[in-house]
């Protein structure tokens, strides 16, 4: 009878321990690093928006400076221990080639990995690199012969090389739940209609093996491209937008499940009567809508239109950006949309917010166009740049007022690290040419000791373990919670063991 009712408190304790654990945090499913920007915009859903609270001020801690052949035009990429990876471009006399550098969080180089085949050869990065959860490096690019994806293990020795069709693309990977990488582009080829370009999806394994592909290829008399980042949702359907021409040039966004059969596809013609260009890559919202910005040309005029499509590819609504030509995206925790560009008549750079339900809630404007994505601190600060000179890099308050400004030119979109520090890429005119700059901007004191600060690196929603920070799900028990139903359990223990 005492067996039987030790077994029973075991039971019971145990059952305990299970509910414990079933309701508290635990890391997320998925083979995208846990880091502060594994990948362009940031996440699978190219949102934009930073789970950090960024500088609140412009001071400038470092900068690694570039030699004079070098140039950054792609925005870097943040691994689990806070190494930043940048791609760089070399030119030489007789050709390019290009050159991936692992910088420390201060500023010095860890290690660089280069692509070089010689004279009268092209070589270069395509895209922002990805980082997976095992701290490998994914970055595409292209070489005379056709396109590549690169793997590289964290200390910067060469894991495996996919080798690609394609000669160009702005296709910076998304990695899936399973570790699939997916990435886009376009290569050349020859059909019985003559030369042709088509745009393309690629699967890859993560031991670099090809796992499937999709093409667009319809019309067969046309052409196609793919130049946008997929984006993958959490059902583990993939979108990504691309571009066919015909007799006309249209736009076409696709949802591709993940066996690579086609879920659905939209052909995106805002206005018939003029050609559509789409190169921009789609964006996720909470609730699975998607975002794609097209653009039309009226011959004189360029106008742009927010796209929002529910998860079916029915059209949830559309906003009309006139004169607008937008050039980047970012997507806020309250839903509000960030839409960067420059008006086609007068060059002037514009940032417009828009709602979650399409409403237009205002614009700010600067004196030059804004060429890249913005990226969204924690607490709402949206951060730019300008893209020619004299050029200017703001931090605005999400009640459009300034917070404050840099005058730098900025070559990329800015991330943000953990530690509060802003990275972005900038030129500035030197006695050899122009000179290539990483930049670091960081407030006087760190964003987490800062009581004010919403910044979700915070105790409660993270735990360090081999100098990895690993996200937890910020559903469940709070940890002091958890930590006394633990002792309860283990109080449970003890005393089953004393009976």
């Amino acid at each position: 009878m005492e067996k039987t009712k030790i077994s029973l408190k075991l039971l019971l304790v145990i059952a305990g321990l299970l509910a414990v654990l079933s309701i508290s945090p635990v890391m997320a499913d998925d083979s995208l690093a846990s880091s502060e920007s594994p990948k362009y915009q940031g996440d699978n859903q190219n949102s934009g928006q930073s789970p950090y609270t960024g500088p609140q001020t412009n001071q400038t801690p470092w900068n690694y400076t570039l030699n004079s052949s070098e140039s950054i035009t792609l925005a870097p990429a943040i691994g689990p221990d806070g190494t930043i990876y940048l791609p760089v471009t070399i030119r030489t006399n007789t050709h390019y080639y290009c050159d991936l550098k692992a910088i420390n969080s201060d500023g010095t180089l860890k290690w660089n990995y280069t692509i070089n085949y010689g004279a009268g050869s092209s070589t270069g990065f395509t895209g922002t690199p990805a980082i997976g959860s095992d701290g490998t490096i994914y970055i595409p690019g292209y070489t005379e012969s056709g396109g590549f994806l690169l793997a590289l293990n964290s200390d910067g020795t060469f894991k495996w090389n996919y080798i690609t069709e394609c000669w160009s693309g702005s296709n910076s990977p998304a990695i899936g739940n399973d570790g699939t990488i997916y990435t886009t582009g376009f290569y050349q080829g020859y059909t019985s209609g003559g030369y042709r370009q088509y745009g393309i999806l690629y699967a890859i394994n993560p031991n670099g093996t090809s796992k499937w592909n999709y093409t667009i290829t319809e019309p067969d008399y046309g052409m196609s491209w793919s130049y946008g980042c997929p984006a993958i949702g959490p059902d583990g359907t993939i979108y990504f937008t691309g571009q066919v021409s015909a007799y006309s040039l249209t736009g076409r966004l696709y949802a591709i499940n993940p066996n690579g059969t086609v879920k659905w596809q939209k052909t995106i013609n805002p206005n018939p009567s003029y050609y559509t260009s789409l190169q921009s890559s789609p964006v996720l919202t909470k609730d699975g809508t998607i975002i794609i910005i097209p653009s039309y040309y009226s011959w004189v005029d360029y106008t742009s239109v927010v796209c929002a499509f529910n998860p079916d590819g029915s059209e949830k609504w559309n906003t009309i950006l006139p004169h607008i030509l937008a050039k980047g995206v970012a997507l806020a925790n309250d839903g509000t949309l960030y839409v960067t560009g420059y008006n086609w008549n007068n060059n002037i750079g514009i940032l417009c917010a828009i709602g979650p339900d399409g409403s237009q809630k205002w614009n700010y404007t600067t004196d030059y166009p804004l060429n890249f994505n913005p990226v969204i601190g924690n607490d709402g600060t949206i951060y730019f740049g300008e893209g020619a000179l004299p050029d200017t890099l703001y931090a605005l308050n999400s009640d459009r007022t300034l917070k404050w400004s840099l005058p730098v030119q900025t070559t990329t979109a800015p991330v943000i690290g953990a530690s509060g520090a802003l990275y972005v890429g900038i030129v500035t005119d030197g006695l050899l040419g122009q000179i290539y700059s990483l930049l670091a901007i960081k407030s006087p004191y760190s964003p987490q000791n800062d009581p004010a600060s919403n910044n979700s690196n915070d105790p409660v929603n993270t735990v360090n373990a081999a100098s990895k920070t690993i996200k937890m799900q910020e559903t469940g028990l709070p940890i002091n919670w958890m930590v006394l139903a633990v002792l309860m359990v283990l109080g449970g223990l003890i005393q089953t063991k004393r009976n």
